[in-house]
């Protein structure tokens, strides 16, 4: 087969390592003996393999926007004489679901892999001296920079102790992320960090509030943040996201005058759970509307004589529950709190009946 060969305005191509289906040219240029890889023609797509050499010239550099939008591309593999990837390299690449660095790499341009939804993790070699990785996760070699997350990644993300910044777009279009716990020792957070994180509800800081900007959360609608009550720097809002509290033991909850709500636990309850009746000298009167929704490893739970209502849904799905005991003070209980509690054998109320809503034991035997 004849190899084609362009040359426009210093850009060279090269034949793809592919497939007979899927071969393309290969774009690159050339400057001070060296080749930066610029893109090819038509998109890559399937299995892409950089060569270490063109023309007998090291190729170093895989430039700006080269692969953006090549949804077919599933796998890259990078020589080790590569040392830079350019900004937004790799930008929505959908199809990509691994990279692994080599130990030349010493520059990665901003969102070089944003947006690549099918991206599972990110592997970097061990002896690389500017970046690492953990659990898939891109870092700086002291892994205290998180610089991108996946996208394709799914559940709940708990940031390491040792990072204290977060790079720009780093979690960027992680659909299927469903909470974040960071750390006290994050102070900052770059720009659109959690952008487009649609499956993203909650987002827990253990410290105070970071330096950051009013867009980490753009289009990222469905989200609390919780924070400690004794953490600084919180209001109502954080960039523009509602926030509530998170507090030593795990429970989350909201101040609503001089009293305290229950909202849920971080993580999930198992086992026995008890509901203090004061939280930092403030009394804990309500347990809000699915505030243990599915929690079905919980298996007992104390509900101290403060509570004055119990919302909807508040412990709907929970199975392991095998029995209940509703204080005295509980004057409300909201619609299906304990629907589908099916492991549920006896409510003990120790005082008058309380209001209900619709469907508060829907689904149990015998209720």
């Amino acid at each position: 087969m004849k190899k084609l060969k362009i040359a426009t305005l210093g850009i060279l191509a090269l034949l793809l390592i592919l497939p007979a289906s899927l071969k393309a040219e290969l774009l690159f240029s050339t400057s001070q003996n060296t080749i930066t890889i610029t893109g090819s023609n038509p998109k890559a797509s399937g299995n892409l393999v950089i060569p270490s050499t063109i023309n007998n010239l090291p190729v170093t550099s895989i430039g700006r926007y080269a692969f953006q939008y090549c949804s077919g591309l599933t796998s890259v593999t990078l020589p080790s004489s590569i040392t830079s990837i350019g900004e937004r390299a790799f930008w929505a690449c959908t199809g990509l679901t691994s990279v692994t660095l080599p130990s030349s790499i010493t520059e990665i341009g901003e969102r070089a892999f944003w947006g690549c939804s099918g991206l599972k993790g990110i592997t970097v070699d061990i002896a690389n001296s500017t970046y690492s990785s953990n659990d898939g996760i891109l870092f700086n070699k002291a892994q205290t920079s998180l610089i991108a997350f996946p996208g394709g990644k799914t559940g709940a993300y708990t940031i390491p102790n040792s990072v204290t910044s977060i790079g720009n777009g780093a979690f960027n279009g992680s659909t299927g992320l469903t909470s974040v716990t960071l750390p006290s020792s994050i102070t900052s957070i770059g720009q659109e960090t959690f952008s487009r994180c649609s499956g993203l509800t909650s987002v827990y800081f253990m410290g105070n509030a970071p330096d950051t900007d009013s867009y980490i959360f753009e289009n990222s609608f469905n989200l609390t943040v919780y924070h400690s009550p004794d953490s600084a720097g919180w209001g109502a809002t954080f960039a523009n996201r509602p926030t509530a509290l998170w507090f030593a033991d795990g429970l989350l909850g909201s101040i609503n005058g001089n009293a305290i709500t229950i909202t849920g636990r971080n993580p999930k309850p198992t086992g026995d759970l008890i509901i203090p009746s004061t939280i930092n000298g403030l009394p804990v009167t309500s347990i809000g509307d699915s505030a243990f929704y599915g929690s079905y490893e919980l298996t007992s739970i104390t509900i101290p004589n403060s509570i004055t209502s119990i919302g909807e849904a508040a412990f709907y799905g929970c199975s392991g529950l095998t029995s209940i005991t509703i204080p005295s003070g509980v004057t409300f209980i909201g619609s299906e709190a304990f629907m589908w509690c099916d492991g549920l054998t006896g409510v003990y109320f120790l005082g008058n009946a309380p209001a209900k809503g619709y469907g508060v034991f829907g689904g149990v035997l015998g209720a």
